[in-house]
């Protein structure tokens, strides 16, 4: 499980110290009913808010608990589940050391009443259910009074930014939440970005049926050079019918031979993670498609593939100085399984080129 954060006295509280108890264990989720209302949990007697959860009892492994916290505090059964990660906490000045485990859970039944214990019902314990934005704001503006607070926000407040990034979309500097997507409405999302004008010829790399279906049905006037990996066959086979005068296909390898020609939009859908079961590397890929000369570039894939990395392909951009004109990452809204992973979350990026 990935590590979000890592908390100290150092960093919270601006003093020394390390603690050395026996680790405790938590888990926590952010949690969304069939509404798309989230959970939340408010305490009376402190005025902050928090993500429902609670500690790993003996003999319990981390599903189990988690199943059982969210039934215990919200009413809800855990029908979809998701890793986020962890966060390790350190707290010398009460000499404790905490790793809280957090999930994306989906409740789709009808949540029964919450059973709290009997020091959550004597601080004012309620479930409160919540917008996005309502959520990540009732959190973010906590007023800390007490170390354990500050620990408190300062986790769960790191988890939020976590899952943002994950269902988040920028554009010219404005971040905005964004609900459940499947790559293919990302991809028709960008290609419908008003920046994008005057579009006449389009590299379709690394296509596939969906990728040339929707830049056809977005741009049906323009002409699209469709390149297939040399030896897809799978790919080859599903996009032939699809060959036209104005949809031209191709096997080609960007990473073997330079492709020459210039375009008003080079898109990469899902291109990154499947090349390289043809012995491409991320960054060979990545490289080699920003050669190709082109006015825009869309880069579309998943968050979860081993073989992508989306922060990578935005810290190109600001090196090489192509400018990222919008960002789009969703939760899918039908979850794909591949060999060495589980496609949650779709990434998208609208990127200007220097033509």
């Amino acid at each position: 499980m990935k590590k979000i954060a890592e908390l100290t006295d150092k960093d919270l509280l601006g003093q020394l110290g390390e603690a050395h108890s026996a680790p405790r264990y938590k888990v926590r989720a952010i949690l969304r009913n069939s509404d798309g209302k989230y959970a939340v949990m408010y305490e009376d007697s402190t005025g902050l808010y928090s993500l429902p959860g609670g500690g790993v009892e003996s003999g319990e492994d981390i599903l189990t608990a988690l199943k059982r916290e969210m039934l215990e505090e919200t009413g809800c059964t855990c029908d979809v589940i998701y890793e986020l990660g962890y966060v390790y906490e350190n707290r010398a000045y009460c000499d404790m050391q905490q790793y809280s485990y957090f999930f994306t859970v989906t409740t789709k039944g009808s949540s029964m009443a919450p059973t709290f214990t009997s020091e959550e019902i004597d601080v004012g314990t309620t479930l409160m259910w919540c917008t996005l934005e309502e959520m990540v704001s009732l959190i973010e503006n906590g007023k800390p009074n007490t170390n354990q607070q500050i620990y408190l926000k300062a986790r769960d407040t790191a988890v939020l930014k976590e899952y943002l990034h994950r269902c988040i979309r920028e554009q010219n500097g404005v971040f905005r939440p964004v609900t459940e997507q499947s790559h293919k409405t990302i991809l028709r999302e960008l290609l419908s970005d008003p920046s994008i004008s005057d579009i006449s010829h389009i590299l379709d790399a690394g296509s596939g049926k969906t990728s040339l279906s929707t830049i056809v049905s977005c741009f049906p006037k323009a002409s699209t050079d469709a390149i297939v990996y040399p030896g897809d066959e799978r790919k080859l086979k599903t996009i032939r019918n699809m060959q036209s005068n104005k949809v031209n296909v191709v096997e080609w390898d960007i990473c073997d031979t330079p492709i020459p020609a210039h375009y008003d939009l080079v898109v990469a859908h899902l291109l990154l993670g499947e090349a390289s079961k043809f012995g491409n590397s991320f960054q060979d890929l990545l490289q080699n498609l920003f050669s190709i000369q082109s006015r825009y570039y869309i880069i579309i894939d998943y968050l979860e593939d081993p073989k992508v990395d989306a922060d990578a392909i935005r810290t190109y951009c600001e090196a090489a100085d192509f400018k990222v004109q919008e960002y789009i990452c969703a939760e899918n809204t039908e979850p794909q399984v591949w060999d060495d992973f589980i496609g949650v979350h779709n990434f998208g990026f609208l990127i200007e080129g220097k033509l």
